[in-house]
Formats: C-alpha cells, sequence, structure tokens
C-alpha cells in the first residue's frame, strides 16, 4: 500500500492540514531506491518519511489519524472518526489517495456534518482513477478530480476497496490491520537481535514452552523474564530503553514478515542511543519491499546526515495554534546542502520555541 495524500480538517488539531507523499524528481546516490510505482516511472512516491518537529506539534497525533483512517477504510466504522472530532459544532473531513496492488488511484473521502440534538450526518465518497503509462501522482489526481466525488453507501463504497495492511506503532501500543500474523520465528529474531543490542547483560531469547498462548523468555544475568502477548511480567529488571526495544522488535518483526503496507514507527528512541536507533532505522529502510511505505518520527538530529534525499524528511510546526508540514526539499535542493544545518540556522522553521526557558536565565 501506498498513501499519496492526506488531507484533515477539525480532527484531532488538524485543521486544513494536508501532506503530500509525491515528490518532483529522482534523486541519484540515495540510500531508497525504487521511489516510483513499478511500471510507471514518472508516478513518483515517497518510499520513506521522516518526521520531524518539536514536541506537541503534531506526529504522534499524526500518526494516530492515519491508523484510524485505515481502520475506517478497513471496517467501515464511523466511531473510529468521530472520536478524533475537534470541535463537534463543526464540520469535520478526511480525504486519502492510496494505491494497493491494482494499478490506480483509490480516493475515500468522508465529511462529517453536525446536526440538530447532537447527532451526526456521514458522508462517504469513493473513487478510483486508473494510472495510465506516463502519468505522474499529479496527471492522475487531476483526472480523479475532474470526475467529482461519486458519494456511497459506507458498505457498497467501501467494499469495492482493496484489502489494505497497515502497522502503527507508539510507546502506548502497537496495531496493524488486514495483515497476516507474524511468525514466532520472526519475532524471535527480531527481540534476539534488538534486546541484546540495547543490553549486554540479556544472553539470549527463546520460546516459551508449555503455554496456550505464544510467549518467550528474555534471560538476563540469570533472571528469567517472560513476554507474552506484548506484556513483560517483570520489566522492572529492564532499563526503559530495553523494554521500549520489545515493541521496536515486534515492529521489525512485522517489517520482517512483509505485514504488508504502511509502517508508521512513533518516537520509540527517546531513552535509546542515537547510534543504535540509526541502525534500527536503516534496517526498517532496508526491509521496505516494493509498494511499502514507512513514516518514522524522531528528535534524532543525525538522522538529518544520513544519504536520504532531502525530500524523505518533512517538518510538522505549529502556526498560530494550527498543524502546518514544511517539506525540507523546498528549502533545501542540491544534494551537497547539509540538512541539519538549515534547520540549526533557521532556514527550515523546526526548531522548538525556548523562548520561555530563557526567560528563567537571571540577568547579567
Amino acid at each position: 500500500m501506498i498513501i499519496m495524500r492526506i488531507a484533515l480538517d477539525n480532527l484531532y488539531a488538524f485543521e486544513g492540514f494536508e501532506i503530500d507523499m509525491s515528490y518532483p524528481k529522482r534523486a541519484v546516490r540515495s540510500l531508497l531506491q525504487d521511489e516510483f510505482l513499478e511500471g510507471y516511472p514518472n508516478f513518483r512516491y515517497k518510499r520513506v518519511c521522516v518526521l520531524m518537529g518539536a514536541n506537541a506539534s503534531g506526529k504522534t497525533t499524526l500518526g494516530k489519524a492515519l491508523m484510524n483512517i485505515l481502520g475506517f477504510i478497513s471496517e467501515k466504522d464511523f466511531a473510529l472518526i468521530d472520536k478524533m472530532i475537534g470541535d463537534p459544532s463543526r464540520p469535520a473531513s478526511f480525504s486519502i489517495d492510496f494505491i494497493v496492488k491494482e494499478r490506480k488511484l483509490n480516493r475515500v473521502c468522508l465529511d462529517i456534518i453536525p446536526q440538530p440534538g447532537g447527532k451526526r450526518r456521514h458522508v462517504v465518497s469513493c473513487d478510483s482513477e486508473r494510472i495510465l503509462a506516463r502519468d505522474s501522482y499529479q496527471s492522475c489526481s487531476r483526472r480523479l478530480d475532474a470526475k467529482g466525488r461519486t458519494i456511497m453507501e459506507l458498505d457498497s463504497g467501501l467494499d469495492r476497496v482493496e484489502r489494505i495492511g497497515w502497522c502503527f506503532s507508539c510507546p502506548d501500543l502497537i496495531a496493524g490491520g488486514k495483515g497476516h500474523d507474524i511468525s514466532d520465528d520472526a519475532v524471535l529474531a527480531a527481540l534476539n537481535a534488538v534486546l541484546r543490542t540495547l543490553d549486554p547483560a540479556i544472553s539470549g531469547v527463546r520460546r516459551l514452552e508449555g503455554m496456550k498462548d505464544p510467549g518467550f523468555v528474555i534471560v538476563k544475568s540469570g533472571n528469567e523474564i517472560i513476554l507474552q502477548n506484548g506484556v513483560i511480567t517483570n520489566p522492572e529488571i529492564l532499563s526503559s530503553g530495553t523494554r521500549e526495544g520489545v515493541r521496536i522488535a515486534l515492529f521489525l518483526a512485522a517489517m520482517m514478515d512483509g505485514y504488508p503496507g504502511v509502517y508508521y514507527c512513533d518516537e520509540h528512541f527517546s531513552c535509546i542511543h542515537s547510534s543504535i536507533e540509526i541502525s534500527i532505522f536503516r534496517m526498517m529502510v532496508s526491509l521496505l519491499r516494493r509498494d511499502e511505505q514507512l513514516f518514522f518520527t524522531t528528535h534524532n538530529e543525525a538522522i538529518m546526515e544520513l544519504d536520504l534525499p532531502k525530500h524523505a524528511y518533512a517538518f510538522l510546526v505549529r502556526e498560530d495554534g494550527r498543524i502546518a508540514v514544511s517539506y525540507a526539499n523546498r528549502f533545501v535542493q542540491k544534494a551537497s546542502d547539509n540538512l541539519r544545518n538549515a534547520v540549526r540556522n533557521g532556514v527550515i522553521c523546526a526548531m522548538p520555541d525556548t523562548r520561555y526557558l530563557d526567560a528563567l536565565r537571571p540577568s547579567l
């Protein structure tokens, strides 16, 4: 699955928000290859989107919004979207453009219109347009625009959409949809690799035998720590970074098994050494298959030094209380330009506002 565009209005803190996952020209000498739809070289899309920004800029919220939208398309449950409404007295909406396996651009839109008595009217549209050999996203999207919206009943509209897959993970939860079960072999391999990297005192991870539900035993300094259904029995034995490593390993296992679809990894590395974060991020990029996409949120500035194209980086900022997105390639275009310096020097306004902290300094 490939997401090309998301538009959100009056959902969570998003007002008139839009993020575009196309890009204007191919990068050379990039860690990312094949950033176009197979067989359609002009139909370019970002395989990786590194989302950066200050705290409370909307990175986690965007992931949760995307998770709920994909869940809505799969489960046809309005409650997944209704719970995101910011101001219930005003209309709310989303629109998403995406491709699954068939070479067509899908567009699903939902308008939520408040009604008297606290009720809501939901207006669903579902349209698609075949992608032609020389199409770009923009040319195909313009044909979809020209068609207008096809308003449908919920079931009859969304039943036309191919099965989608997604995996969202943040420190609070890991969730997926419409993929296959992750194999124990993939989980075991990922747990061994990640946890032994994070904590040298961990000698290994093995399967938990004789239990109805699958589980694993983490062996550390003679202690056996049980992991079952994502829950650690005695977490106090592990550091906060190692505990977070369990969720990272589960996310990696989903990618190793080809979940398949869209992956959103959010804020897992606040307690983990930056060099380990970069190594794991590189592993995630290497695991991406064709027609898959990775969203990765981070505060680690060193990631801006990687050999990724500039269009892989996007910065979420709050402007007058509203969340907006800035694309790095619109400010720093040459491959030789240093993105990290551009951010630090204010070319891209993405640094946290520290003026309130500055006010605490004693006057000289």
